[in-house]
């Protein structure tokens, strides 16, 4: 888990920091060719979506129940990891995908409880533009309840963090609060400069 968020959030730090400033006005102000002048946002935001549509698709594509939810747990688990190195960018990229319709249909995986033995899982996890899970083995079912009431409440934590609730409160009191170089989640200021750009008018009316 930690050298795997630690991999995320650099891959996310460098795209962020390799963004222009303009770059984020471009992207707003000339959307439907902001392919040729914000191609950093592009890639930015393309990297988002492949990662967050990633995390639904691993979870869907496990053969078992038991699978899904370890799966599930891991991927709450490396969330909160993100969270803590304040890459909110990836959290909230995996938040989205767990809380994919596909995902959140699968009502028993969220409910799984599993009988007193004891478990080994084994993740390959192989890094790349696209992302992908190599295999999941799981030698003894599980030591205790895979979703156990601690790691429920993280998750429900984690949503409440970046909700959008109040134009996303929680998480830009979190982010004001963070001292060492964050890694911002990226829709939020570029929401801000479309409501900025849809809101004010390009001129300024003479006085008469």
């Amino acid at each position: 888990t930690t050298l795997f968020r630690s991999n995320l959030t650099l891959i996310d730090q460098r795209q962020f920091l390799a963004i222009e400033p303009a770059e984020f006005w471009h992207a707003v102000r000339h959307a439907k060719n902001k392919k040729t002048v914000a191609s950093k946002v592009v890639a930015n935001i393309l990297w988002f979506n492949q990662l967050s549509y990633w995390v639904s698709l691993s979870i869907c594509s496990c053969p078992s129940a038991e699978q899904r939810v370890l799966l599930l747990a891991y991927f709450i688990n490396v969330a909160h990891e993100c969270m803590l190195l304040h890459n909110f960018n990836t959290l909230t990229a995996i938040i989205g995908g767990l809380n994919n319709v596909a995902v959140q249909r699968l009502r028993p995986t969220w409910s799984v409880r599993f009988p007193s033995y004891s478990i080994s899982l084994s993740l390959s996890l192989s890094l790349s533009l696209c992302l992908w899970l190599s295999f999941i083995s799981i030698t003894r079912l599980a030591l205790v309840q895979a979703l156990t009431v601690k790691l429920q409440d993280k998750w429900k934590s984690l949503n409440q963090l970046m909700e959008n609730k109040k134009n996303y409160a929680q998480y830009r009191e979190a982010l004001r609060g963070v001292s060492q170089l964050p890694v911002p989640f990226l829709g939020v200021p570029l929401r801000d400069l479309t409501f900025i750009e849809d809101g004010n008018l390009d001129w300024i009316p003479t006085s008469p």
